[in-house]
């Protein structure tokens, strides 16, 4: 009972701060992620102590990046990749490639970061992050026009680049030996896992979520909805395979039909939480003292991350045949590096 009591104090302190931090950040008009980021900080080991422990709160929290993918797989219907289909796959893929293999080149060449990390660094840091720019879209009331458009095209196609990073890591975990043929082997493994998971859903998720729709009792839904997530999760977890990796595709299961809408707001306010969670653990693993003693290094290593971004995406605007105003508003809008960072550098 004690440890219980423990853990209750902590979670009351954590919510504590974050309602004290976030509305601050707001108010400065900064992402809430930045202000939970900058509570976890405050509650951990580098300054009140609170989270003593930060990587046994990660145990738990990290079910928030589970959720996060599986909202992600709702939002991937094939209609919408079809509209997009030139500005997704053409320019979004060009982004993610040409920027991850500049940053490779950075981190492995010149900075001397190992094979392995300088990959998982340079696929993290080639993504942005989704839920920065399109609040940033609707807090300006600007979600038909081109520039809008065209960042939810790169910002989908780097939703969809999340797969093969999240295949990739297991496969970098192992030994050093057959890299080509463990990936290929992951790769193969991760198509018939989706073929799997697709065939199953067609025939036997999709109707059974709509008989538990049809029940009175609105709490089974959450707990089909949990099942399916938590369930899909475990088998490719079981299969070599990530669970964030099984959220996503747990998601693409009911992205086109007539349910997502109701999925998506049962889902909604447990992703928010455990999300927010997640952000205050990360940043309580945050060190201070590190910042304070590599601050010019850290402010280099932003610099070049931010300046690389935005001139690639910028020049791949324009070669798209997209207006200077719109290209310059897509580079410094998508040049920060997002929340999947965090999440693909804690599963590395």
């Amino acid at each position: 009972m004690p440890h219980q009591e423990d853990g209750l104090s902590i979670l009351l302190v954590v919510m504590a701060v974050a309602l004290i931090v976030v509305p601050v950040f707001e108010r400065l008009r900064v992402t809430p992620v930045a202000g939970y980021l900058a509570a976890g900080t405050i509650l951990g080991p580098s300054v009140m102590n609170v989270i003593a422990d930060p990587k046994e709160a990660m145990t738990f929290t990290e079910y928030g990046v589970v959720f996060l993918m599986f909202s992600i797989g709702l939002e991937l219907s094939l209609r919408r990749l079809a509209v997009l289909r030139r500005e997704v796959f053409g320019l979004g893929t060009l982004q993610v490639v040409l920027t991850a293999a500049a940053l490779f080149a950075v981190f492995h060449d010149l900075a001397g970061v190992p094979l392995r990390e300088a990959l998982v660094l340079a696929g993290a840091l080639s993504l942005s992050s989704t839920a920065v720019v399109m609040k940033l879209l609707r807090d300006e009331g600007d979600g038909t026009s081109r520039r809008s458009r065209v960042a939810f095209s790169v910002l989908l196609l780097q939703d969809l680049a999340v797969v093969p990073l999240l295949v990739l890591l297991p496969v970098l975990a192992g030994s050093g030996t057959g890299l080509a043929e463990a990936l290929l082997l992951a790769m193969g493994k991760a198509v018939l896992m989706l073929l799997a998971v697709v065939a199953v859903g067609r025939f036997a998720v999709e109707p059974a979520m709509r008989v538990v729709a049809a029940s009175r009792a609105r709490e089974l839904f959450t707990f089909a909805v949990l099942l399916l997530v938590l369930g899909v999760g475990s088998l490719t977890q079981a299969g070599g395979l990530s669970f964030a990796l099984g959220a996503l595709l747990a998601g693409l299961l009911l992205s086109g039909t007539d349910l997502r809408h109701r999925v998506e707001a049962t889902v909604e306010p447990i992703r928010s939480v455990m999300l927010a969670l997640f952000f205050v653990t990360v940043g309580s693993m945050i060190d201070v003292d590190l910042i304070r003693r590599e601050a010019l290094n850290l402010i280099l290593f932003l610099l070049t991350v931010m300046t690389l971004k935005a001139v690639f995406l910028t020049l791949l605007c324009l070669l798209f045949r997209q207006s200077l105003t719109t290209a310059l508003w897509v580079g410094a809008a998508l040049s920060q590096a997002g929340e999947f960072a965090f999440i693909v550098v804690k599963l590395g």
